[in-house]
């Protein structure tokens, strides 16, 4: 007789117990899950001994889980960032609890804050097993009720009826993932260019995507997320999101990278034109980056939609920019 398939739920939480013990809490979340029989926990202290790269032995672990599960109290580290931004680039529902405590780091509130989406609070292990139970049942729930809706409506149709109703929604990939959440609506479908194109409203602009570049439209969550076969790239070296049809799925949750050096023609060409636009580039540890990254800290992504990345030791370097005004780098 055939076993029954089991869906994976992930658990994150900062692991190393000199900064802080939250063992309590991540049993808790263990026990919860345990308690569906259809559904198993996967905790990286609980796993075996890997041959995989240390940062790939979790982080495919993230790309094959059904639920992606959060613990945030006082810190957070950048593993847990790390796992986060593929969490949201893989647009893996995402279950988020957040202990009471006073005086939470910046790392750890950046997360919270980055994933915008609402969070359940607990004080004890009891109360957060039960809100993961509550929260699991919840999104059984609403994944019912997206699969009886599934099919009624063709990605076409949808799309006219997101431009007629300009109604809100997500897109993924974006590359890099900054904290917050950016939000899109349908300005026009140019059906003579077979393109829609898409209002971000943080930054105002139109960004036309090729509409057979949309693999698909996901209706579960709090708001619909147009998934895309490429991605929408962040271009520092023109302050724009642009679409590349290029994917990600092979790639670091940074993007793409390119191989560069210090001494690179085109990086130093593109360092001096932004040090010209009163930025502050630099090259910084690539274990760094990840924890970092936000509107005023983040890889230098060139014209190409790449970054640069320089092979070195013990960590690789990557160009950043800073905006004028925050600690600077020396470049």
């Amino acid at each position: 007789m055939k076993s029954p398939e089991h869906a994976k739920v992930f658990i994150s939480s900062i692991l190393n117990r000199s900064i802080e013990n939250l063992v309590e809490e991540r049993n808790a979340v263990c026990k919860a899950v345990d308690s569906y029989p259809f559904l198993r926990p996967w905790a990286f202290e609980n796993a075996p001994a890997s041959i995989e790269e240390l940062d790939e032995s979790y982080l495919r672990h993230v790309d094959e889980c059904d639920i992606f599960t959060i613990i945030i109290s006082k810190a957070a580290t950048n593993p847990v960032v790390a796992e986060v931004q593929r969490a949201k680039q893989r647009n893996k529902p995402t279950l988020l609890f957040a202990k009471r405590v006073s005086g939470r780091s910046p790392m750890a509130q950046m997360v919270l804050d980055g994933l915008g989406r609402k969070y359940a609070e607990f004080e004890s292990a009891a109360e957060l097993e039960q809100a993961v139970r509550d929260a699991v049942d919840q999104t059984i729930v609403l994944g019912l009720r997206a699969l009886s809706s599934a099919g009624t409506h063709s990605l076409m149709g949808q799309l006219r009826e997101f431009d007629a109703r300009k109604t809100h929604f997500k897109i993924q990939p974006m590359v890099p993932t900054f904290p917050g959440e950016y939000t899109f609506h349908v300005e026009n479908l140019d059906l003579s260019q077979n393109t829609v194109n898409v209002k971000l409203h943080a930054t105002r602009e139109s960004i036309p995507i090729p509409i057979p570049r949309i693999s698909e439209i996901l209706n579960y969550g709090e708001m619909p997320v147009i998934m895309l076969n490429g991605r929408v790239q962040w271009v520092t070296t023109i302050q724009r999101w642009r679409f590349f049809p290029e994917g990600i799925d092979k790639a670091d949750f940074l993007g793409l990278a390119k191989p560069s050096t210090q001494q690179d023609k085109n990086a130093n060409e593109v360092a001096n034109a932004l040090r010209r636009w009163q930025f502050v580039p630099g090259w910084a540890h690539a274990k760094d980056v990840p924890g970092q990254i936000s509107a005023a800290y983040q890889p230098v992504y060139d014209n190409d939609g790449k970054y640069f990345r320089a092979p070195d030791r013990p960590y690789d370097q990557i160009l950043i920019v800073q905006r004028h005004g925050y600690p600077t780098l020396q470049a």
